[in-house]
């Protein structure tokens, strides 16, 4: 049921417009994310950098992988971006086993990866309800632009523009 629901409201998302300004506060989850591998701990900014991404995903979820793999190209030439994965998966094996079928540049995003199997803990928080989905948060919290969907060329600006240069 869960995956109906999700995949419903990943097509409708797919059909809106992404790149929704954001303005509001990044709300906290209820309870602390697992890590997906090692113990990171869960933040939605990170304070080394003036812009964290936060990109929620599922292993199931094509248009998820394009899109991490897309966000891993920038991370390469953007140290001043951070970045943050949370995966809807059920498992922490299935997301492992995601991440170890993906080039190393996917792997890379690993270590701050974490896992939101019911759906709810962070999602209800910040109303993210399709995949992929990105929000970008400045240092202080602020949610700079949600983007529902595959990014647009329009998202990419603004975060390059945004990120800490």
């Amino acid at each position: 049921m869960r995956f109906a629901r999700t995949l419903i409201l990943t097509f409708v998302a797919m059909a809106s417009t992404p790149g929704v300004a954001g303005g509001t506060s990044m709300k906290s989850p209820a309870k602390p994310l697992a890590a997906i591998s090692g113990d990171a701990k869960f933040s939605a900014v990170d304070p080394a950098n003036d812009v964290t991404v936060l990109q929620f995903w599922a292993s199931w979820c094509v248009g998820c992988a394009e899109v991490m793999a897309e966000m891993s190209g920038i991370l390469q030439t953007r140290k001043d971006i951070g970045f943050v994965s949370i995966s809807l998966d059920e498992t922490k094996e299935l997301a492992v086993k995601y991440f170890a079928n993906k080039s190393d540049i996917v792997k890379a995003t690993m270590p701050r990866a974490f896992l939101d199997p019911s759906g709810t803990l962070f999602s209800e928080a910040n109303s993210v309800d399709s995949l992929p989905y990105l929000i970008f948060v400045k240092k202080d919290g602020t949610v700079l632009r949600r983007v529902a969907g595959h990014p647009k060329k329009s998202d990419m600006d603004f975060l390059l523009g945004k990120g800490g240069k």
